[in-house]
């Protein structure tokens, strides 16, 4: 099913006629509802234009098409697909209509010290990433990079976690493409095993360990400059300020935030755009 160049009204009508989500368990999930829950989620995003903006869906697989204004919006719009219920996997297709915009801040520090991104970085950087995420972390995945290209082995207990990860390897700055070769295996013992191994690691983390992934996070995920965001987290809240340069950024940095092993809410009032 193929939702293509869609008018204004057609997504703004997606947005009011979707079904709610109190009833979201009960529905039968097919293609043309996971698009117009995606249409919805789109339309509702302070930080998407999606005019510009092609959805398809084919049996839950979603290939995303067209343009938007900046890497942020690229990147945030994936990670709102990927966490649509329904959807077992997102093909990102979209690209940023201004070409020149910057590289990001770490492209060009790195690059400015005449070094390049190799691939021990970006599997180091996907595993920091990976660690510090509470949704997939307690899971053995193997990581590696080989020309840019990231793979990632060993089993998780769900979709939605292949998903995840496979989202996370995604938003690395640097990374071309992922091959998930993780296995699904659910079991109600897997899933204690991994809370109890959760529960032990935000047990053992303080606040300064938190506030420290967080930016390690920050600092590898394309379309976020992590230069003028604050961290402070206190009472498993995360408060952000600082500035950023669009709504997208905002909206990403607040999501890898409340995301991250130790955090129950984020604050970000403080958190200004440019």
């Amino acid at each position: 099913m193929k939702l293509s160049n869609i008018p204004l009204l057609g997504v703004l009508a997606a947005l009011f006629f979707v079904t709610p989500l109190a009833a979201a368990d009960s529905i039968d999930w097919n293609d043309s509802v996971i698009a117009s829950r995606l249409w919805a989620q789109y339309a509702a995003s302070a930080s998407i234009n999606p005019i510009s903006m092609d959805v398809e869906v084919n049996d839950g697989d979603v290939i995303l098409r067209g343009t938007l204004d900046n890497r942020s919006e690229v990147v945030l719009a994936e990670t709102l697909a990927e966490k649509t219920k329904g959807v077992k996997s997102v093909t990102n297709h979209l690209s940023v209509e201004d070409k020149t915009k910057k590289e990001s801040p770490l492209k060009d520090a790195v690059n400015h010290a005449g070094e390049e991104i190799t691939d021990a970085y970006l599997a180091t950087a996907v595993k920091t990433k990976l660690l510090a995420n509470k949704h997939v972390t307690g899971f053995t995945i193997g990581v590696d990079a080989d020309d840019q290209v990231v793979t990632l082995t060993g089993t998780v207990n769900s979709d939605k976690a292949k998903k995840m990860s496979d989202s996370i390897a995604h938003s690395v700055s640097g990374v071309k493409s992922v091959d998930n070769r993780l296995s699904v295996k659910s079991s109600e013992n897997d899933e204690n095993e991994r809370k109890t191994r959760l529960n032990a690691l935000t047990s053992m983390v303080d606040e300064t360990w938190v506030e420290t992934k967080i930016n390690a996070q920050y600092a590898v995920t394309d379309g976020l400059n992590p230069l003028n965001i604050n961290v402070n987290v206190k009472d498993e809240t995360a408060f952000l300020k600082g500035s950023v340069e669009n709504r997208a950024e905002k909206e990403l940095a607040c999501a890898i935030a409340k995301d991250t092993v130790g955090v129950s809410e984020v604050y970000a009032g403080a958190l200004k755009v440019q």
